[in-house]
């Protein structure tokens, strides 16, 4: 299985089981990224008998939070534009922008901490061995570089999610205040 191929079954499994779920369970999003996370990640060490190197593994977490957030972003968006009003817009944009951005965090820990979980459920099972030529095995510049750009996406998120609480912040009180 590649890569490639793991992420399109994670978009499609995650896609109908939100929708599904949804309807059925409001606010059921995390157990279904836990559950598809943690699904396509053991299927992908099963079927190849290896699991993600360090750049494979920042590339998945950072496509699997991309893929999240395109499609909170999508039903957010349907969501708010039913009920929405002229008076009330920004407010109910600058709502969801926050929102995304809390998401974000949260699910981007999530799947960060799954991915690394499942790992170990397939070492302590025997599917993978770390002594595998693919599995982590790094030199100290290639590990100091890999652990910066974690670092820098994580930084990243964090000043993301500021900059939107501030922009949300100001756009209630702007209408809040308004005359």
């Amino acid at each position: 299985m590649s890569l490639k191929g793991m992420l399109i079954r994670f978009f499609l499994v995650y896609t109908v089981l939100v929708i599904l779920l949804s309807v059925i369970i409001p606010k059921a999003h995390i157990v279904v990224l836990a559950g598809c996370t943690f699904w396509v990640c053991a299927t992908f060490g099963k079927k190849n008998g290896r699991y993600f190197s360090e750049r494979e593994k920042t590339i998945v977490v950072l496509s699997l939070i991309a893929i999240d957030l395109a499609l909170q972003g999508i039903f957010g968006f349907i969501a708010i534009s039913q009920k929405i009003s002229q008076l009330d817009a920004v407010a109910q944009i600058a709502g969801l922008v926050f929102t995304f951005g809390l998401i974000g965090l949260i699910d981007g820990i999530i799947i960060y901490f799954i991915v690394g979980l499942v790992k170990k459920r397939l070492v302590k099972q025997g599917v993978i061995s770390i002594a595998d030529p693919t599995a982590d095995v790094k030199s100290e510049f290639s590990l100091t570089r890999e652990l910066s750009w974690t670092q820098n996406c994580w930084a990243f998120g964090f000043l993301f999610l500021i900059l939107f609480s501030v922009f949300a912040w100001a756009v209630v009180q702007v209408f809040i205040n308004k005359p």
